[in-house]
């Protein structure tokens, strides 16, 4: 990420982009004839956003996120026994990607080591 402090320094724009690698289980699972056949799975990820962060003062801030989160994971109702419960998938619903939007609240703090003054 990227910060930027605005004009009058009160506020910082912190746009990012965060890949990753993602580890999935589920969990919880209730079978009726057959085991799952893959409960756990890795995928790679990869999220944009941006933050902005109201500062209170050079050191500390609280704000919002807002981003774009993708997983390469394609969900098989099969793998974890869903298709034994009598539900119908079409198959667009087994293409494709995790794909979710998300936001939320920050706290900033700065913890670089602040300047000695000479008084």
């Amino acid at each position: 990420h990227y910060d930027m402090l605005t004009s009058t320094g009160n506020g910082m724009f912190s746009p990012f982009i965060a890949p990753g690698y993602s580890w999935i289980k589920y969990t919880r699972i209730k079978v009726k004839n057959h085991p799952p056949y893959d409960t756990q799975t890795s995928a790679v990820s990869m999220n944009i956003g941006m933050c902005y962060t109201i500062m209170m003062d050079e050191w500390v801030g609280a704000g919002f996120i807002i981003g774009f989160n993708m997983v390469d994971h394609v969900f098989r109702p099969e793998n974890v026994s869903l298709d034994e419960w009598g539900i119908e998938y079409e198959p667009n619903d087994t293409k494709g990607s995790f794909k979710n939007i998300f936001f939320g609240f920050n706290l900033y703090f700065d913890l670089a080591r602040k300047p000695e003054t000479a008084d």
